[in-house]
């Protein structure tokens, strides 16, 4: 079973709110990323989670049709989450070298350098299911949170233009 957690945590590093925060995907006994329960704020583990959602729904379109895919980590050059379906989905975590001009993701086998967990076997349809459930959810609280400053920032433009 496959679950993906996050939080969105404010960063110095933001371009808008509920851009970062923590991400961890927990496959049954290994997990890759970190997340924190506690409301604090360790700047060395948040993560973008704009680009890992736009990256795992990307992923999980093309590995549906190609049966294989790799992610690269949005934080590091060589970490990879590596997918390849047979009669079910098989999730490894992998150190492997990035080629110069080659993109966030990749439907080619890597040469794999140091495995870090191999080859977890899930439910592609529970995949599926996990990743839009968790990317729906991200997406309205960007929605939530983004309307809110909009409606906080006019409230503040406003009260700017009657003083």
């Amino acid at each position: 079973m496959l679950k993906l957690l996050y939080k969105i945590v404010e960063s110095d590093s933001d371009d808008f709110y509920g851009q970062n925060g923590y991400l961890q995907m927990k496959c049954l006994s290994n997990s890759y990323g970190e997340y924190f329960e506690e409301d604090i704020v360790l700047e060395i583990f948040i993560v973008n989670l704009h680009d890992w959602f736009e990256r795992i729904l990307r992923a999980t379109n093309i590995l549906i049709q190609n049966k294989y895919v790799a992610i690269n980590d949005t934080e590091s050059i060589n970490g990879w989450i590596e997918m390849q379906v047979t009669n079910s989905l098989h999730i490894s975590s992998v150190i492997a070298d990035k080629a110069d001009g080659i993109g966030d993701i990749v439907v080619h086998k890597l040469v794999i350098k140091e495995l870090l967990w191999k080859e977890n076997q899930i439910n592609l349809e529970q995949f599926c299911k996990e990743i839009l459930e968790q990317s729906k959810k991200y997406m309205n609280q960007l929605n939530d949170i983004n309307m809110k400053n909009k409606i906080i920032d006019y409230i503040n433009l406003l009260q700017q233009n009657i003083m």
